[in-house]
């Protein structure tokens, strides 16, 4: 009886193991900033964890820097900026708004306002807006803007595109939660 202790204990950790690795794969993801739409807080080349989590079981939050699937047209604009091909659909982009918030570029001294509100933004740079907007965000959807504005393509640049603009809910891959 004694002998089949030790391989109980082994399957039961190897059970283990196998259950820990399932679960991680499904609630995080590893990648790689590949612009520097978001500096100074990722810069190309940096690695972030993002938490799959969000927004399905936790909020997305005003603030939040969230990774999501291109909904139309942004990794080519993007690319095509820089002179090269897109290679992959996921974004990181700031959260500015969420549903039922407006959004609206810009105060007389060139800020943000968020439902009337001055948006205090010390993460962003480059604050000059090349094109003027005025948005209400639909429900279901999210206000995604870079942080270095002048070398972001995000919401305010895509507007006038097939999706206004608004990124769905159902495209926010999750929210970057460590960054290295």
């Amino acid at each position: 009886m004694t002998g089949t202790r030790p391989r109980t204990r082994f399957i039961g950790a190897a059970v283990g193991v196998v259950l820990i690795v399932v679960v991680a794969l499904r609630t995080i993801d590893l990648q790689t900033v590949v612009t520097p739409s978001m500096e100074p807080e990722l810069r190309v080349g940096d690695r972030v964890l993002v938490n799959k989590l969000v927004p399905a079981i936790m909020p997305l939050r005003r603030g939040d820097v969230a990774v999501f699937q291109d909904p139309g047209g942004w990794a080519e604009a993007s690319a095509r900026s820089r002179g090269q091909i897109a290679s992959g659909a996921q974004i990181v982009k700031r959260v500015i708004g969420v549903a039922g918030d407006r959004v609206v570029c810009c105060s007389p001294e060139g800020d943000l306002l968020l439902n009337g509100r001055r948006l205090e933004e010390p993460y962003a740079t480059r604050r000059r807006f090349p094109l003027a907007f005025d948005v209400t965000v639909p429900d279901g959807s999210y206000w995604m803007m870079g942080d270095d504005r002048l070398r972001s393509f995000d919401s305010s640049s895509l507007a006038d595109a097939p999706m206004h603009g608004f990124v769905p809910a159902d495209r926010i891959v999750g929210r970057v939660e460590v960054t290295w």
